[in-house]
């Protein structure tokens, strides 16, 4: 009985706590991507959000849940985000007491506790997107796979399915998730530790995953040929494994993040003696995107790999392990004690990282509107870049909008505004503009720099 109000407790300390974080702040202003959601999939009907897949951007099953939760509460920021608030909340705690069963208290709770502090996660848990419901279902998948894989259970091996189906549904990257467990299923056949017919759920999971997308699939082709897949903006580069690493970190800062990596570093090794399916199913799925991405120039972004955040946080949570690895039984007192600095520690580095988020928010396009409302004057304005179409969502103010493509001479800036982000400048643009303008607003955000709003007066 002490043992269950233990483990029950310190659940309900994560859900409390997620749920709390995941709850403040949650009608900041929508980001770019958010917004595409919410003005180009979700007003479809309902049919049309399965079968029009035009690129990458819909998740079709995130879009549906959030379509419901509009047509119940209305639209607002915290009505789209609802389901993703919801799976957000849930993961800390599920992770936890999944983790102790194979672990022990403290190291799931670390590991809980990570997940639910990392800046990223809350992040994920705030978007009208299905990231979040993607790293939950992507770490249940492989986690029931390799229980299945232990005693093929029937009751396992279809709720493997349903998670698995569910999880492509969210997000159609978690295909890779589906390829890597059958790599690693084969694996096991070839070496005979698995029958043939245990192959046939993964199967069964990846071809009804991949059904729900069949009807978008020509649309999904034609995006792929064309020249809008921003390829040359993110490709598979220095800079994306840099910002992997911040993400998985929950941290901006170098210093904090290297110190994750560190510590992270003997739980991976352990877990590739104690856990090996875990960590190769995560490893090959993360290889095949970086590998799909760089062969095919489509873009990539970390937040593609964000089903390893689970991964990172169990490798992070061992680290409390370390006193004891290194004392072995001969100060247990101070092993514990160190175990708990170490915790402390861990929290203490994540926690900059969650002020800046809510101090900056995703991308301020609410901010911004609000601030050309009090000041801007009506044909005054230029919108330049990719971002007028989600500026309109909160600014209905009048402006004309200029693509990097367009021109710019001095004539037409003098005398007026303009608000842009810094990536879309076409060189020759932005010499000029840094020449007779000056940035007079600027709106930062604590994801990508490319997410910054600057406002330029040209007075």
């Amino acid at each position: 009985m002490k043992e269950n109000q233990t483990r029950w407790g310190l659940a309900g300390i994560l859900l409390g706590l997620s749920v709390m974080l995941r709850l403040f702040r949650v009608d900041m202003s929508f980001w770019m991507d958010e917004i595409i959601t919410i003005t180009q999939f979700v007003p479809k009907p309902w049919l049309k959000i399965i079968t029009e897949v035009p690129y990458p951007n819909n998740h079709i099953l995130y879009t549906l849940l959030a379509k419901l939760c509009i047509l119940i509460f209305g639209e607002s920021e915290w009505s789209a985000r609802l389901p993703a608030v919801l799976f957000g909340s849930i993961t800390p705690p599920i992770f936890y007491l999944l983790l102790r069963k194979r672990f022990s208290d403290i190291v799931a709770f670390s590991s809980g506790l990570f997940l639910a502090l990392n800046y990223w996660s809350v992040w994920f848990s705030q978007d009208a997107r299905g990231y979040s419901a993607f790293i939950l279902l992507s770490f249940l998948s492989s986690w029931l796979f390799l229980e299945y894989l232990e005693n093929g259970a029937r009751k396992i091996r279809i709720a493997y399915i349903l998670v698995s189906v569910l999880c492509v549904w969210f997000y159609l990257y978690a295909l890779f998730l589906s390829g890597a467990q059958l790599l690693y299923a084969l694996n096991r056949l070839r070496r005979k530790r698995i029958k043939s017919l245990m192959l046939i759920p993964v199967f069964v999971s990846a071809l009804l995953g991949i059904s729900i997308y069949i009807p978008g699939l020509p649309q999904l082709w034609r995006y792929a040929q064309s020249a809008d897949k921003m390829s040359a903006l993110h490709p598979v580069n220095l800079l994306f494994f840099k910002d992997l690493l911040f993400m998985l970190a929950g941290t901006r800062k170098l210093g904090s993040t290297l110190f994750f990596v560190i510590i992270a570093l003997p739980g991976l090794f352990y877990l590739l003696e104690k856990e090996r399916g875990l960590i190769v199913i995560n490893l090959l799925a993360a290889f095949g995107i970086i590998l799909f991405s760089a062969i095919f120039h489509f873009f990539i972004y970390p937040r593609f790999l964000s089903f390893l955040l689970p991964m990172f946080a169990l490798a992070v949570g061992l680290c409390v392990k370390l006193p004891g690895w290194i004392f072995y039984a001969r100060s247990i007192r101070l092993s514990k004690a160190l175990s708990y600095l170490l915790m402390s520690v861990m929290v203490l580095l994540l926690i900059p990282g969650l002020v800046n988020y809510y101090a900056f928010g995703k991308q301020g396009f609410k901010d911004s509107a609000e601030y050309l409302r009090a000041y801007q004057q009506d044909k005054q304005l230029i919108c330049y870049g990719i971002i007028c179409d989600e500026l309109r969502y909160y600014y209905k103010g009048a402006f004309e909008e200029k693509s990097e493509k367009g021109e710019l001479t001095r004539e037409m800036i003098q005398g007026r505004r303009i608000i842009s982000r810094q990536l879309d400048w076409r060189k020759s643009h932005f010499e000029m503009v840094q020449k007779f303008c000056y940035a007079e607003k600027i709106w930062r955000s604590s994801g990508y720099k490319e997410n910054t709003l600057i406002l330029y007066n040209c007075q």
